[in-house]
């Protein structure tokens, strides 16, 4: 097979996997929530807010109470969060309430931003593609996907305050690292 042929399979392979992920998905701006609609708080992640949020969560995630989290759907008042949970973030300084429009807000900005990282990945192999049926189909592709950017309700602070350590937060919202206190 020539390398040309290997080349060009490889890129169909690419544009398909881009195809499949990048779905247009109804609602994306509420992509990994637990909520329907955003608590009424108004409040945009900031740098400390961030910060304050990761490490709050590293301990809430390896509480038993934690797992009551998942019940949260549809809940827009504290009133209706477990009482236990309201008290243990209470005791770490949090309403819960803000606590979880936090999380929500910080998954949507980590949501737009992995998307916005596809978007420039997939622009860059367009760039060295040659006109052509993959080549439309890829800019059809990269069209999709700013349409899918343009609906997530992030503002380019919080999309840049993300995307310079998503993966690490990333990490830390599966559970999966724990965010330390900045010194």
């Amino acid at each position: 097979m020539s390398l040309k042929k290997k080349f060009l399979i490889l890129l169909g392979s690419i544009a398909f996997i881009t195809l499949v992920i990048s779905t247009p998905v109804q609602n994306i701006g509420r992509l990994g929530t637990a909520y329907t609609e955003a608590p009424v708080t108004g409040e945009n992640l900031t740098a400390k807010s961030l910060n304050k949020f990761l490490q709050t969560w590293s301990k809430f995630i390896k509480t038993d109470i934690s797992l009551q989290q998942l019940s949260l759907v549809d809940s827009s008042s504290e009133e209706k969060y477990p009482s236990q949970v309201v008290r243990w973030l209470r005791v770490n300084g949090w309403n819960a309430e803000h606590f979880f429009y936090i999380e929500q807000r910080l998954r949507e900005a980590v949501t737009a931003a992995s998307l916005q990282e596809t978007i420039e990945g997939n622009k860059a192999i367009l760039q060295k593609m040659r006109e052509g049926d993959a080549y439309d189909n890829l800019q059809k592709i990269i069209s999709m996907q700013q349409a899918q950017l343009n609906a997530v309700k992030i503002t380019p602070a919080e999309l840049e305050l993300v995307k310079n350590n998503l993966y690490q937060i990333n990490q830390v919202l599966e559970g999966k690292a724990v965010s330390q206190p900045k010194k």
